[in-house]
């Protein structure tokens, strides 16, 4: 996971918010014993973990999944 931020240009020092579309295993074994990186799905997303992450990793398809679950219909 350290390679990883290290690849992203990300300090490890630095609040960072995953977000994951679906559970995996891997990367919450990888980040658990990393005091601030935090990981959670699209759908339980809150906004105190947006505000408190310096740095927030998703996917495109997370991204998508977040305005389908948050956002404003304008139909």
């Amino acid at each position: 996971m350290v390679d990883f931020l290290k690849k992203l240009d990300i300090q490890s020092t630095s609040k960072t918010l995953i977000i994951l579309t679906k559970p995996n295993s891997m990367i919450w074994l990888a980040s658990r014993n990393l005091k601030n990186i935090e990981v959670t799905l699209a759908t339980c997303l809150n906004i105190k973990q947006l505000l408190k992450a310096n740095n927030i990793i998703l996917s495109n398809i997370g991204l998508e999944l977040i305005n389908t679950t948050y956002g404003k219909s304008y139909t």
